[in-house]
């Protein structure tokens, strides 16, 4: 808005405050909107303090918390009115989750399990043949969305850091010798051992390794984020920027739910599975990460087109970018909760399924594996945001597995596991994700 007045705008991003200011203030004259700012905190957010100088008539923002504490501190003619909202942080980075790897060379055929490219040769569609077509989106017709992308840190050698271009992480290197060793595997006990994951953190903070000493353990999705689905031969990581990975599952920070188990996730870098270990009873190796995790409200609900669904129907991932079905495919959302359905597809069925709901897509196994929510089990799945019918414990991803037959990918629901060794013909729920991107 315009103050008429004071000759001085004043913004909101309430949409009662705005019809509010419209209603009863004519002084203030309205200009639309100025620019997108959230109503939530997260990673990447800075909170935009508001403060109102009464005697002036005007509002003053900043988002700097030592100046918002020096003008409390010094300046009472201005009263502090709290966050009016957040807005990007220099640290901010679009939501992004890294591709899989797999390649314009490895999609289904129609009716088969046999990986052709993904899409038809000028011969094929001019013989009529474009039958490879099965479901346009499938994870190799996308690989140049988010595709692996890496980088060095300054100066450094791979062998000490390495900066992931899509998610802003930057992660350690191994050597082939000394303290760093990529072959040495340890416990997860959390003792501050030397033998363990958490004093070889402390050993590399110690360091200063590349500048940082906030290094720590990934999480379980972070670190999937690192796995490339399109290699044959282990390791499944993109080598040339992660020498002396070894062919392992490597612990992260996330425990598994039931306190009941000491375990932990680790994400194996032989298969390409995520599963959780016995703590103490497993030696695996590490590779650790710079750069802050998630904090903050992930979810808000949001409507898109899907024919039979109420409004209210889908979820935006904050911290992905994903916006997401709040039902299982064959179940409708009613407003509430999500009804029917449960039968489950064939994989080929799923790519099927996708292929008819314009505007809808059949996830990759990174991006499936987001959604699980590994501090809870049965399921592994915020349940205030996503409808789930009971007995339903797994979604296909559009992922094909490159080393079994007839093999694909797929999310367990029980506990949140990335399985990469599904047979296609079992039945399993997908759950569809927006196009866009």
């Amino acid at each position: 808005f315009y103050n008429t007045r004071t000759g001085v705008h004043f913004y909101t991003i309430s949409e009662a405050e705005r019809a509010h200011v419209a209603a009863t203030l004519p002084q203030f004259s309205y200009e639309g909107v100025a620019y997108h700012a959230s109503t939530l905190p997260g990673t990447g957010y800075t909170p935009l303090y508001r403060f109102f100088y009464a005697s002036k008539g005007f509002h003053f923002y900043t988002n700097s918390a030592a100046e918002k504490d020096n003008i409390i501190a010094t300046l009472p003619q201005y009263s502090f009115e709290g966050v009016g909202y957040y807005v990007l942080g220099d640290d901010w980075q679009t939501p992004a989750v890294p591709h899989t790897g797999i390649t314009s060379a490895q999609c289904y055929k129609v009716g088969s399990s046999v990986l052709a490219t993904c899409t038809p040769t000028a011969q094929q569609i001019i013989a009529g043949n474009t039958s490879l077509d099965l479901n346009p989106q499938q994870d190799g017709h996308r690989r140049n969305i988010n595709p692996m992308s890496y980088s060095a840190v300054g100066s450094n050698p791979i062998t000490s850091c390495v900066r992931d271009d899509v998610t802003g992480l930057v992660w350690e290197g191994k050597e082939g010798a000394g303290p760093r060793l990529g072959t040495i595997g340890y416990t997860h006990l959390q003792n501050n051992a030397s033998t363990d994951a958490s004093g070889y953190v402390n050993t590399v903070n110690a360091l200063n390794l590349c500048g940082f000493n906030d290094w720590r353990l990934p999480t379980l999705e972070e670190l999937q984020g690192l796995v490339n689905h399109g290699l044959i031969s282990p390791p499944l990581i993109t080598s040339n920027w992660f020498p002396n990975t070894k062919i392992a599952p490597y612990w992260t920070s996330s425990n598994y739910a039931d306190s009941t188990l000491p375990a932990v996730w680790a994400v194996d870098f032989e298969t390409g599975k995520s599963d959780f270990y016995n703590r103490s009873a497993f030696l695996f190796p590490v590779r650790l990460v710079h750069g802050a995790a998630w904090t903050g409200p992930r979810y808000l609900i949001s409507s898109e087109p899907y024919a039979g669904d109420a409004a209210n129907n889908a979820v935006i991932d904050r911290k992905t970018g994903l916006t997401w079905r709040r039902c299982l495919e064959e179940s409708l959302w009613s407003g509430s909760q999500c009804v029917g359905g449960g039968f489950g597809f064939t994989h080929e069925g799923a790519l099927n399924r996708a292929r008819t709901q314009v505007g809808w897509r059949l996830p990759n196994i990174k991006e499936l594996g987001t959604l699980a929510d590994r501090s809870r089990i049965g399921p592994a799945l915020d349940l205030s945001a996503f409808g789930q019918p009971p007995g339903i414990d797994s979604m296909w991803s559009s992922t094909p597995q490159l080393v079994g037959v007839s093999l694909a990918m797929y999310a367990r629901l029980s506990d949140g596991a990335v399985v990469v060794d599904g047979d296609r013909s079992f039945s399993r729920n997908p759950r569809l994700v927006r196009i866009t991107p």
